[in-house]
């Protein structure tokens, strides 16, 4: 920890039985060497999950507290089982907690209904996957543009501004001679 600047010193949190460090952040260092973190975008108040095996209740996360800025790069460390995936799941509104607070840019997402965090997750929070969530019927563009249509960001028409971004896109990464 000494090769960092005291303003920039990685914060390490373990949960109580220690199995995983949940949260290691960096802070975006501007050009005077100060932190550019600004206001909270993800608040866990009190947060814990626990899942039933058999006869047996396992717990994930245990009164975990912690709070994400603005600016922050974020890194999530742990062995397999360690509760990463449900953490992310529970701050994307995808899963509930048993108890405590889920705040994302002011909204306590686990006081949604499930539709509203539906709703939520579409319109604020963005997911890269490990593997591939495409709808197989669809091409790849579709599957691109899918999240801007059930947004009501594309009209259907064939030059709206979300086809024509969708398709810069996919010509950036390589994929665009086979996404129709």
């Amino acid at each position: 920890m000494d090769n960092y600047p005291e303003n920039n010193r990685p914060a390490v949190m373990e949960k109580s039985n220690s199995k995983m460090k949940e949260v290691a952040t960096l802070n975006n260092i501007g050009g005077n060497g100060r932190s550019q973190a600004t206001a909270p975008i993800v608040q866990l108040r009190d947060l814990t999950k626990s899942y039933t095996e058999g006869k047996h209740r396992r717990t994930i996360l245990d009164n975990l507290n912690v709070t994400f800025n603005s600016g922050e790069f974020i890194l999530l460390l742990g062995q397999s089982g360690s509760g990463k995936s449900t953490l992310l799941n529970l701050i994307s509104g995808i899963d509930a907690p048993d108890e405590g607070d889920i705040v994302v840019n002011g909204v306590a997402i686990n006081r949604l209904s499930e539709r509203e965090r539906t709703l939520f997750r579409r319109q604020h929070i963005g997911f890269i996957f490990q593997f591939f969530n495409l709808i197989p019927t669809l091409t790849v563009f579709e599957n691109v543009t899918l999240a801007l249509q059930l947004n009501g960001g594309l009209t259907g028409a064939g030059h709206d501004g979300g086809q024509c971004r969708a398709g810069i896109d996919l010509s950036r990464v390589g994929v665009r001679p086979r996404s129709r």
